[in-house]
């Protein structure tokens, strides 16, 4: 639900937001709905970018999205077949970027596309090429292989990236990033882990540098956690008499030690 966008972005504390898919221009209707509904909420400086092929792309698409209030989109080019690029040209007041993946072996490739797009867009991001669970036999058998045992990034990956970078310094007057794996995940994700903990921890949760919140339980002794515990709870024919045991011992705990009761 739409609602449930507005609920995650209190709760991380945003200062913006991205939209991606699958590709969010498949349903437009409901991406310019949320693109209307976060700029309401949050104001002008929300920023909003997009993620997005160039298969669905077209000036009145771009138009819409614009008036919508979107800041920024992102293409995503498809590096083997160029017949679709000419959609980064279309004029737009909105920032206009490329993102696409530093795959060892494509240098030829993103040359290419940097050597066209120099002129049409604001940035290229670069990011870093990792391998999911889900694609991991893939990737594989195309013969690339993380660079340590313990990464997802694809080794050889990083090394294109900067080849890229140099080149552009040299040969083009783009904005260019670069995003390693490890920014991703002990940056970036980490950050919105720790805001959206810090706003959803209770009195008694002790916040980790993880990010993570840690509480206490007390159960009572005949049920105590355990395997098809949820199960054992959830059949239980007198959870009232349960629930007064419970609350019995709130009040032994608050009386004895001197404990807060927001604190249980």
């Amino acid at each position: 639900q739409l609602e449930d966008i507005l609920t995650e972005a209190r709760l991380c504390s945003s200062k913006g937001a991205g939209i991606t898919g699958g590709d969010p221009l498949v349903t437009l209707d409901k991406t310019i709905n949320a693109i209307r509904m976060l700029k309401k909420e949050f104001g002008e400086k929300f920023h909003i970018h997009l993620y997005t092929s160039l298969d669905l792309v077209t000036e009145d698409v771009l138009r819409k999205l614009e008036d919508a209030g979107l800041d920024e989109i992102r293409f995503h080019p498809d590096l083997e077949n160029d017949k679709l690029w000419h959609k980064i040209g279309f004029k737009t007041k909105m920032d206009k970027g490329v993102e696409i993946p530093a795959i060892p072996g494509k240098e030829k490739e993103i040359l290419k596309l940097v050597d066209f797009i120099k002129d049409k867009v604001k940035f290229l991001n670069l990011n870093e090429l990792e391998m999911s669970d889900t694609e991991a036999n893939k990737l594989a058998d195309m013969g690339f292989e993380t660079k340590e045992y313990i990464s997802y990034a694809i080794k050889g990956s990083e090394e294109m990236a900067k080849e890229i970078l140099r080149y552009c310094e040299k040969n083009t007057k783009l904005n260019v990033h670069y995003c390693p794996v490890h920014l991703k995940d002990a940056v970036q994700m980490a950050k919105r882990l720790k805001l959206r903990a810090q706003n959803v921890a209770r009195p008694y949760d002790k916040l980790t540098k993880d990010g993570t919140l840690m509480r206490g339980a007390i159960y009572l002794a005949e049920l105590k956690p355990s395997f098809g515990y949820m199960r054992i709870v959830s059949e239980l024919k007198n959870k009232d008499e349960y629930v007064a045991k419970l609350k019995k011992l709130r009040e032994e705990i608050v009386g004895t030690y001197d404990v807060k009761e927001d604190m249980i």
